[in-house]
């Protein structure tokens, strides 16, 4: 199609960018910004989580559809964080589907990476579609001389994280060779974020920070304050 009718095309393309089901030429990976379709939920999803998702309504099961012919790439953001100032939410890519009969979907997806939605609005079958900007971490926790600071913290919750679930503990221990490196504490405060945090508000808290420093401190103040309300309560029963 493309070489027998380059013009209808490209035409065609410039749609579904708009649409937000393809993502524009020359984007990498990370573009700093893409279009792509938004997905509301009440959820706060790391960079890193695999999340699955069971799609049935309509709009939802268009947008799936035009994701795998395409980018496989969608947005997923609270409906409060989709209007705030500052809300972020996460890119998801669709690894896996499966139908469960009546137009209803299973899939499973991997979290890419941070955005902040620049504009959206409503696509022509219901679902939004969001201008979105990649969101890093500002603060690589390097002091000048290369040297690392808060490992101590780290190694606090890697200590936790080894006794909760030793599993997911290990991904970390095998990356410490990475110490010093931009995303290393980024990375990994992700993942401790996303296995020793339950609740959905101090999730979308540490999923909106972005200085690695001040995620990691913070998650070791959710995690000790946790700590002492579950000894609170054995002590009481």
């Amino acid at each position: 199609t493309q070489q027998l009718f380059p013009e209808l095309y490209q035409q065609r393309r410039l749609e579904l960018e708009e649409e937000g089901c393809l993502v524009p030429n020359g984007d990498s990976n990370r573009p700093a910004r893409m279009t792509l379709p938004l997905f509301t939920l009440h959820v706060s999803v790391f960079p890193g989580e695999s999340f699955p998702m069971f799609i049935f309504e309509p709009r939802y099961v268009l947008m799936l559809q035009r994701c795998l012919q395409s980018s496989r790439c969608f947005g997923i953001i609270s409906p409060n964080s989709l209007t705030s100032e500052h809300g972020i939410g996460t890119v998801l890519r669709i690894e896996s589907c499966s139908s469960a009969g009546m137009q209803r979907h299973m899939i499973v997806t991997s979290a890419m990476h941070r955005f902040k939605v620049q504009s959206y609005h409503e696509g022509a079958d219901g679902y939004l579609v969001g201008i979105l900007e990649t969101v890093h971490d500002e603060n690589s926790l390097t002091n000048s001389d290369g040297s690392t600071v808060r490992n101590e913290e780290l190694d606090i919750l890697i200590e936790l994280l080894q006794k909760a679930v030793p599993t997911r503990s290990q991904a970390i221990l095998r990356s410490r060779s990475e110490i010093g490196s931009q995303s290393y504490y980024e990375k990994q405060g992700m993942l401790l974020s996303s296995v020793l945090v339950r609740d959905f508000a101090k999730r979308q808290e540490l999923l909106e920070l972005t200085d690695s420093e001040i995620r990691i401190r913070r998650l070791v103040e959710i995690v000790e304050q946790s700590t002492r309300k579950m000894s609170k309560s054995c002590s009481i029963q």
